[in-house]
């Protein structure tokens, strides 16, 4: 049971990033796309991964996979962001019945690894970011 609580972070945290980087990335591509406010990680991922792969920088060949891969998992389990949040559903259904164990090693190596990739993406739209506002302050824009 202690681990429920962990997972629900993580998750929240994953939420939020992905939430970030859809609200960010268009931007680079003079786009616009609306944040999905909802709790389900695919919703804000189907926005991001396109702009994922239009930047050569955020090497999407060796960071999409592990995210899809790690996306995947926490759908499966917990598709609306609800299972480690409470103990049943609206409908009284209890959660988590069929998952008996949570492999907190596995899940400590896969958070690690969507950490890395998130602050890799983070730091290089950033850059991406600073370089397309001095290009405009430069243009007058």
């Amino acid at each position: 049971m202690v681990i429920y609580p962990v997972v629900f972070v993580y998750r929240q945290g994953i939420e939020l990033s992905l939430k970030h980087l859809a609200g960010y990335l268009p931007f680079l591509w003079d786009e616009h796309h609306d944040v999905v406010l909802s709790h389900k990680l695919i919703d804000n991922w189907r926005t991001i991964r396109p702009f994922i792969y239009r930047g050569v920088d955020l090497d999407p060949e060796n960071t999409v996979p592990s995210v899809d891969k790690i996306l995947a998992d926490f759908t499966e389990i917990d598709p609306s962001g609800e299972v480690f949040r409470f103990p049943e559903s609206r409908r009284g259904q209890k959660h988590l019945e069929e998952t008996s164990i949570i492999n907190v090693e596995v899940f400590a190596q896969a958070m690690a690894t969507l950490d890395e990739i998130f602050d890799f993406w983070f730091h290089v739209t950033s850059e991406l970011f600073d370089g397309k506002m001095d290009a405009q302050n430069q243009a007058g824009v």
